[in-house]
Formats: C-alpha cells, structure tokens, sequence
C-alpha cells in the first residue's frame, strides 16, 4: 500500500512594510524634518506658533539637538527654516550623551567657601605619580577682586597632597586658565590670561622657569609627539608654540574655554558652553582640521577643564563660582578615549528653496567644521546663479586644497527643490540628483585625499557667518554610504513629499 505524504502547510514570515520617512531616520546619522512638533520650540519648551520667531531648540529624529547661536542669529520659523543671508547658525554634530560615574567636591583652600572648593580652572594629569594638578583661580566668587591663583595637587579621589600659591611669586598675575603638566621635565604649563603670558614652572616647588607671550591665552595643551604647546585664546584662536615660545602655527577655532590633547590619536578635546544648556566636550582632529563630534555633559553646568587618563575622562566644574549653588568639583566620566572616525563614501540630502538672488558662495549644507570655510564638503549656489549648484571637497583649512564640481543649467531653485548628493572619496567622484533626476554621469573630483571625517554636519548657515545661505531649508540629512538603486528610490520617494 502506497503512503500519500502529509503535506503541512510552510509558514511565510510576515514582512512589515516601512515607511521612507522611518526607512530614513535608520540610514541617516542625521534627519532634520521641519514638520515635527519639536522643531520650532523656545528655549522654554513652548511652541513658537508665529512665523518669523527665532527657532529655540531642534532635534534630529534620533534625539540629537541642534546647536543654535543667540537669538539675533537663529533661523526663524517660516514653512521651514528661513535663514537670512548674514549670520544665522545652527550647527548638527554626532553627540554621545554622557553621565557622569562619579564626582568629587575639590577640597577647601584659604580663598574658598567652607564646604565648597576652591575654583577651579584647568585639570592635568600628574605621569610621574598618578595624581592630578588643578588649576585655582583664587577667588570664591566673581565680586572678589583679590586673586590667590595657584595650583593644587590632588588625587584621583580628590585628597589633596600640596597647594602652591603663586600669587606672591608673580605679583602681577591675576587668574590662571588652564594647565598641562610636562613629563620631559616635571613642570608645569599654564595660560595667566590677565598678564597675555603662557608661565613654566617647576611641579616641584612652584618655581619660575620661563614664560612667553601669548595675547589673551586661556587654555593650554600639550602635543607629546611633537614637543609643541597648544593654547586656545578667549576669542578662540588656536595657536601652536615650540617650547621656546615660538609660533608655529594658528588659525580661527571655536570660543571655548579649555582644551586637552590627545597626542596619540591626534584628537583636540574642547569644551563649549554655548548658552543653550547643551554643554558639550567637542571632538577636533588637528592635523586635518576636522570636527569629529561631541560628548555632551549636561551635569558640568561650568566646564573649566578636561584631561583623560586612559580610562576615564575627568572634567573640572567650578559650577559654585558661577552658580553659587553645589560645589565646585571634578566629574568622573567612564568614558574611553576617541579614534579618528572617517568615512570614504556619504550621501547629502536636503530640500530646500534659494534665494532671488544669492551672493558669493553661500552654502546650502555642509559637512565638516563649517562648510565652505574649511575641511569638509559642502554645497553652494554658484555666485549669482539659480540655476547652478556646486559641489567641493575641501581636504585642508582654506581654499589651497578645495576640489569642486559645478552643476549647472538645472532647474530654477527658486521654487522648491529637493537634492541628493553622493561622494565617493575613495574613487574620487561626486554626483548630483535634483528632483529625482541625475544631472549628467558622475564627475571626477581632484584632490581628495582619503577619507574625510563625517562628525559634524552644518544646515544652512555657516559657523563663522561668513557664507550663508539666504533662503528656506525644509528637510536636511546625512548618510554615511552610498545608497543603492533601490535605496535611492526610498530617498527620492520621501523627499518628493515634504
């Protein structure tokens, strides 16, 4: 007798659709979409309903906030955002969020309020024997005129082992900014911001080695591989000096307030206060100029200085100087050290409306520190037209090293249009899609050497305002591939309904 097979039934795995506009928010590092409720809030969290408000807070759609410079520079709200053409900023960066592990109160000195440490102002790490030199301004509060600024050894727990009080060997100075400890002869740099001097002194005995100019100093590193001293200005100019007190090099930053060099990385860490509530340790690749991202810090309400051991990150906040409430204290961040992160291959996107009649190379959206002014890649109208858009990778600060490809006789952009851009640093090429369509076959692009870092992405208005863009930008985004076909379909699709 024959036996007829059971055939069972296969069960097919349901495939749940997703939308372009989720399908985007998982590809992108970064979405900007004008239509969420968040986008045009006040500072306060209530909703800016009037068109023409200044826009106080923006997220991307993984929770990232954008950073946003004072009132008189935001974009305001339109059917969008709608820069002016001068000097609006909003700024987007990878962000990681951190909390701190542990904090430490620095201990009482005789310029403190009891209980609540001495002000601190610069953070080093002591390789000789594990401890920490801290930087004191030597006031309690900003109505006391009478500075004791010095510097004090602590442990990592924040026991103190000695205090040197320089305010009687240099009588004229007044506070110092920032400190960096120097093994090659166990000494100690600093920036005395008052006198415009970068001292050297002995870690020893406090003692005067030497000091060399540097106008309005205020805050200071060092570069162990190349010996050379790093010091960031109040304005924030960055300058290289050798050890004699030599310029080597200096170019236009970001205002902070201390710096730390990472030398074997080649990372810059900066901190910014920008006003927002979004303080932030920021990110900086030196040789290369590029910005790699920030860390985010939101109990370090006064940051005064950052140096990491190898394992944690160690923030001063003398949070009691300028709040006059909790202490002034150093923050312990469980927080590895950063690696240069670069990326060959990205893809832009943005919609957008020009300007009548822009002026120069104001830039749409770019990718590095700010756009058009320095390492990154960017977009731009070209001079006066409407109906041209440039492409550039710039791989150095300045104009020397920028590579561009123009796109021209498109559609006007003065109505609403929508552009995909993709760069492909390895095989050199950039290409070009408006409204769907792709404008002409990929071009070679010259001068891109390697990669280029995809940490902070720039929406409309440049950092240093110098090249903006006048107009109304809706949606703005980044990748950090080439999309294929099919993916680029999903973009097109997403992007023709906002």
């Amino acid at each position: 007798m024959s036996v007829v097979p059971v055939v069972r039934p296969v069960a097919v795995p349901m495939v749940k659709s997703i939308t372009p506009a989720a399908q985007m928010a998982i590809w992108s590092k970064y979405l900007f979409d004008w239509r969420r409720s968040t986008t045009f809030q006040n500072p306060d969290g209530t909703t800016a309903a009037a068109s023409g408000d200044p826009i106080g807070f923006l997220q991307d759609l993984r929770g990232n906030p954008a950073y946003m410079d004072s009132s008189a520079r935001r974009p305001v709200v339109a059917a969008g955002w709608d820069f002016d053409g001068s000097d609006d900023v909003m700024v987007a960066m990878q962000a990681t969020h951190l909390t701190a592990a542990s904090s430490f109160t620095v201990p009482d000195l005789s310029d403190s309020v009891t209980g609540k440490g001495f002000t601190c102002t610069g953070i080093t790490l002591d390789t000789s024997d594990d401890t920490q030199w801290i930087a004191n301004d030597g006031r309690s509060d900003a109505s006391d005129l009478t500075h004791r600024a010095g510097l004090v050894n602590v442990t990592k727990a924040g026991v103190k082992v000695v205090e040197r009080d320089l305010s009687g060997t240099f009588a004229s100075m007044t506070t110092i900014q920032g400190v960096v400890y120097d093994a090659t002869d166990d000494s100690l740099w600093f920036c005395s911001t008052g006198e415009n001097l970068v001292r050297h002194v002995s870690a020893a005995d406090g003692s005067s080695i030497g000091s060399f100019s540097s106008t309005s100093c205020n805050g200071i590193a060092l570069d162990t591989v190349s010996g050379n001293l790093i010091v960031v200005s109040t304005t924030g100019t960055l300058t290289t000096y050798n050890k004699s007190g030599v310029q080597q090099a200096t170019f236009s930053f970001e205002a902070c307030d201390c710096i730390w060099y990472d030398s074997t990385n080649g990372i810059l860490y900066y901190a910014r206060e920008p006003g927002n509530g979004i303080n932030y340790i920021g990110l900086f690749h030196f040789s290369t100029r590029q910005f790699l991202g920030k860390w985010v810090v939101p109990e370090a309400e006064a940051l005064e200085g950052m140096v990491h051991d190898g394992t944690n990150l160690y923030v001063t906040n003398d949070n009691y100087y300028h709040g006059q409430t909790g202490t002034n204290q150093v923050l312990v961040y469980s927080k590895a050290a950063a690696t240069l992160e670069t990326k060959s291959k990205i893809t832009l996107f943005g919609v957008f409306t020009a300007d009548s009649s822009p002026v120069g190379t104001r830039s749409i959206f770019g990718l590095g520190s700010s756009g058009v002014t320095n390492a990154g890649v960017g977009l731009h109208q070209i001079g006066s037209s409407s109906t041209g858009l440039r492409v550039f990778a710039n791989t150095d600060v300045g104009t020397t090293e920028r590579s561009f490809v123009d796109f021209t006789s498109l559609s006007d952009l003065t109505s609403t249009r929508y552009v995909v851009v993709e760069v492909d640093f390895d095989g050199e090429t950039v290409s070009l899609w408006l409204d769907g369509t792709q404008s002409g076959t990929a071009q070679a692009i010259a001068n891109v050497a390697g990669a280029i870092s995809t940490g902070c992405f720039v929406i409309g208005g440049m950092k240093f305002g110098s090249d903006e863009f006048p107009g109304v930008i809706k949606v703005a985004g980044l990748i950090e591939r080439i999309l294929t076909t099919s993916e680029r379909a999903v973009l097109h699709s997403y992007l023709r309904t906002i």
